[in-house]
């Protein structure tokens, strides 16, 4: 049976559940589709700087889309945290990612780059629905992220095919995506400023 879609944290647990039953070959092939999809974006080519995230294992990939960005000379940004508090770090490669705790991977430490630099963000989400709103894994991480962004930056929401839904709950300060990109479509929400 299908979770109540008000009740966020039986959502997410059930959505998170079918995102770690994905084969590991099935999520290959859904972050490929994903990826094809944000490359072709005229969002993606005009970016200078990027904002991506590294996967935690029952995410979709953003590997293809960090080699693509640096061969083009774009300056890629990934989350980190400094005093509980994200932040944008630069990464010159996957391999200089590290560690933290429950296995999420950030850069190496440097200077935060501010939010407000980023030109395009690429946003994970155990759900999204038509209108933009997202699905997190409940921390606010993103929403806090992307409330310093700049009005006209880019914000590209990413999920599986099963994690689009029509409709979810918000509130006042989620922040919304202008695009969601699954295997199978890529949406336009509607939320361009």
């Amino acid at each position: 049976m299908d979770p109540d879609p008000a009740d966020k944290a039986a959502l997410r647990l059930w959505l998170l559940d079918r995102a770690r039953a994905l084969s590991a070959e099935e999520r290959a092939e859904a972050s490929s589709r994903v990826q094809d999809r944000l490359l072709a974006l005229s969002a993606f080519a005009a970016a200078r700087v990027i904002a991506l995230y590294a996967p935690l294992p029952a995410e979709l990939s953003t590997e293809r889309l960090f080699a693509r960005a640096r061969a083009a000379g774009k300056t890629v940004v990934l989350p980190g945290y400094a005093d509980r508090e994200p932040e944008l770090r630069a990464a010159g490669e996957p391999a200089e990612l590290t560690e933290r705790r429950h296995g999420f991977l950030q850069p190496p430490p440097g200077p935060a780059v501010p939010a407000a630099e980023v030109d395009l963000f690429v946003v994970p989400g155990v759900a999204f629905d038509r209108g933009g709103r997202r699905l997190g894994r409940g921390q606010g991480y993103y929403d806090r992220l992307l409330a310093a962004a700049r009005a006209d930056a880019w914000r590209a929401g990413v999920c599986f095919d099963h994690a689009l839904l029509p409709r979810l709950p918000a509130q006042p300060h989620d922040a919304p995506v202008d695009y969601v990109a699954t295997p199978s479509a890529l949406l336009r929400t509607g939320q361009r400023r």
